[in-house]
């Protein structure tokens, strides 16, 4: 999943939207590693990234990146990492000079934590509880 942040440049929106949909429909045709990938059904590893089309997939993905990040431009990341078939860590992150991306404390959390988990195994399922003012 990537998210757009608003931009002015209402051209450069329109054209990541359009090659996030090539991407797609490209692996739904099999253009990667010659195998037909849907992308519907559980949230999981991205299909994309498992078996035949995994390497062919992720250089695209990567070109991709390349094509529409530039380091003035990243200046904030989440990322998302599981243990399959859980928990799901979240991170935030936020580009500081010399340091490079680093994890930062939620403000939706408590304030202290950079991370949150989600997991569906036992009473907790998300870890730390985000706050309610």
């Amino acid at each position: 999943m990537m998210v757009v942040r608003h931009s002015r440049d209402s051209n450069l929106t329109k054209a990541i939207v359009r090659d996030v949909a090539s991407l797609r429909d490209q692996l739904a045709a099999g253009k990667f590693g010659n195998v037909k990938v849907s992308t519907a059904g559980d949230m999981n590893v991205h299909p994309g990234l498992v078996g035949a089309s995994a390497k062919p997939f992720r250089d695209a993905v990567k070109a991709f990146l390349e094509k529409h990040l530039s380091p003035q431009r990243l200046n904030t990341m989440a990322v998302m990492g599981i243990s399959p078939p859980e928990p799901w860590v979240f991170v935030s992150m936020l580009r500081v000079p010399q340091a490079g991306l680093i994890p930062v404390p939620g403000p939706t959390l408590d304030g202290l934590h950079a991370a949150q988990m989600f997991s569906i195994v036992g009473q907790t399922h998300v870890v730390p509880a985000a706050c309610h003012e």
